[in-house]
């Protein structure tokens, strides 16, 4: 499954990477922390993003990159 900008469920990612819970959330943690992703509570549910538009351009210049 690609990565596509937007927010995002937290919860989806640990099945695809193979990672705990525990784990992701404290990556996503590290990434709060820096401004690189922000997040927003609807809920029970976080819904996690890119910060800002140079941090979205900063990430499609890589994937670009990569592919």
């Amino acid at each position: 499954m690609p990565w596509e900008p937007g927010n995002s469920v937290f919860l989806i990612y640990p099945s695809l990477w193979g990672a705990g819970i525990s784990l992701v959330n404290h990556h996503l943690a590290a990434l709060k922390r820096i401004r690189l992703v922000k997040g927003r509570w609807d809920g029970k549910i976080i819904y996690y993003s890119l910060d800002d538009d140079h941090v979205n351009s900063i990430v499609r210049y890589a994937r670009e990159h990569l592919t």
